[in-house]
């Protein structure tokens, strides 16, 4: 009967509903805990320790991979569903064995749900340079070092501060590499597996053990080589991209042109619209009017983007480098030192303005994925302590701008030209592979079936969320939300 309960809307089941059924038989108040977990790590809470973070809003399914991993050493969930039935070395079921296993879930879980550990976690993050949601290409790289963190404090009894230097390393690397893309279980039952032959509360074999993989991994050739080579992209959530605006931040540089710290226009309790943009180098105009460059892949290169302030933006507009690069240096009177560091951490060659356009793309690359690796070097010392406080934790209050006065239509966007027909449209949460189209009516096209709306459109992939937030649309400046293009369109109006 629960599972028909749960099964009633034809929802396909993978292993994880399957283990949650079973806990619903024989752990029912796990179950719950699990869910209310989840559900209050979305909302801030005015009153209390809450699970609610600027990184991660966790569905039951994903939490259930780090219990099963840290109580069950298992990433195989097909595994430890026969674990927990009790089935024993000779495939016969016993009540004994599961009623064990179920014991070490509810003490793994315990650990999982526990908000003090769950918030320490999430200093690594930050030590990494990684300031929230938006900096994050990869949930399981953050959960499964989430897994490795509790490993290492439970059961290997690392102090705080080391554990935190450690998966910091090893955060980076993760995502930066795609450690936990692809076949996901088998990657972490092999990260497993290098620890259990290490003794329980040998401090030093675990944190050894991790960074041997993290120096096995991240080699010279992958810093001279296949960074450069990985940049070479317009993917706005590019793992590489996303590492490099990381490094900014441990590196605690300015916005380009500008005394404003990255890392502060990147706080996520801040909600400011219009701070920091990802500007053409070669702007957009320049390229498709003087160099005949019309293709977004390679106007929207990672390369040919850095951040600057929004108003900077608009200043800059459609001038050619050799054009606008002297008028701002005159406008802004930088002293030498602060010019030549901005110089080296957003990577711009010497000359660059006067440049041929790929002949800048590869030299900046080369130089981006320096300060990436100078970044990582900061990491691995002792003494690297960064340098601001972790972003408060306030309700998110909405500004009367971002707050649409009427009920604004999808094909309202298409009317002011923010998206076009047949704009693609991608889930923000990457355990959702469903790719939609707009029509030319402003409706959304997925699987030969028409949705009016966007959280029709999210229902339909069993998202169950507000699909303004849920759809990246894909648009000349990289892949932005619905939400944000509504709101855009809400400003103007």
């Amino acid at each position: 009967m629960i599972f028909v309960r749960i099964n009633s809307e034809g929802v396909k089941l993978d292993q994880a509903d399957f283990i949650l059924t079973l806990t619903s038989v024989f752990w029912e108040e796990g179950r719950r805990a699990l869910e209310e977990f989840c559900r209050q790590s979305r909302t801030p809470a005015l009153h209390g320790a809450s699970p609610f973070n600027w990184y991660i809003k966790p569905k039951p399914p994903q939490l259930l991979r780090v219990v099963a991993a840290v109580g069950l050493d298992s990433a195989v969930l097909k595994q430890v569903y026969a674990t927990l039935r009790g089935r024993d070395a000779s495939g016969k079921l016993s009540s004994e064995q599961r009623e064990a296993r179920f014991e070490q879930l509810q003490q793994a879980q315990q650990h999982v749900l526990d908000t003090q550990h769950w918030h320490e976690f999430f200093l690594c993050l930050e030590r990494a340079g990684f300031r929230g949601e938006k900096m994050i290409s990869s949930q399981n790289a953050l959960l499964y070092s989430y897994a490795l963190w509790l490993i290492g404090r439970v059961r290997y009894a690392v102090p705080l501060d080391r554990l935190r230097s450690v998966i910091a390393r090893w955060f980076f690397m993760a995502q930066l590499t795609g450690r936990y893309t692809g076949s996901v279980e088998s990657q972490m039952e092999h990260d497993l597996a290098l620890l259990r032959e290490i003794p329980h509360g040998d401090a030093d074999g675990y944190t050894m053990t991790l960074d041997r993989v993290v120096r096995e991994t991240l080699t010279s050739d992958f810093w001279t080589i296949t960074l450069p080579n990985t940049l070479n992209s317009s993917a706005a959530k590019s793992p590489a991209l996303l590492a490099y605006i990381a490094a900014l931040n441990i590196l605690d540089a300015d916005v380009l042109l500008s005394d404003v710290k990255v890392r502060t226009r990147l706080d996520p309790a801040i909600l400011a619209r219009k701070g920091v943009e990802r500007h053409h180098l070669f702007p957009r105009k320049y390229l498709q009017n003087s160099l005949k460059i019309t293709t977004s892949t390679r106007i929207n290169q990672i390369a040919n983007m850095a951040l600057l302030e929004w108003s900077d933006n608009i200043t800059i507009s459609d001038q050619a480098p050799a054009q606008y690069w002297p008028a701002q240096l005159a406008a802004k009177g930088l002293p030498a030192d602060v010019l030549a560091r901005q110089r080296y951490l957003h990577a711009l060659p010497e000359d660059w303005p006067s440049m041929d356009y790929d002949t800048f793309l590869t030299a900046r690359r080369a130089l981006m994925a320096r300060v990436v690796r100078d970044a990582f070097g900061q990491l691995e010392s002792d003494s690297y302590r960064p340098v601001y406080s972790p972003p408060s934790i306030v309700p998110e209050q909405r500004t009367p701008g971002r707050l649409p006065s009427r009920r604004i239509k999808l094909s309202e966007l298409l009317d002011a030209g923010l998206i076009s027909a047949g704009t693609v449209l991608t889930p923000a949460w990457e355990e959702y592979e469903q790719v939609a189209v707009v029509d030319d009516q402003g409706r959304i096209r997925l699987d030969e079936q028409i949705h009016d709306t966007p959280s029709g459109a999210a229902n339909a992939v069993g998202a169950g969320t507000n699909g303004w937030t849920f759809w990246l649309a894909d648009t000349p400046d990289g892949q932005v939300t619905l939400a944000d293009l509504r709101a855009a369109l809400s400003e103007e109006s």
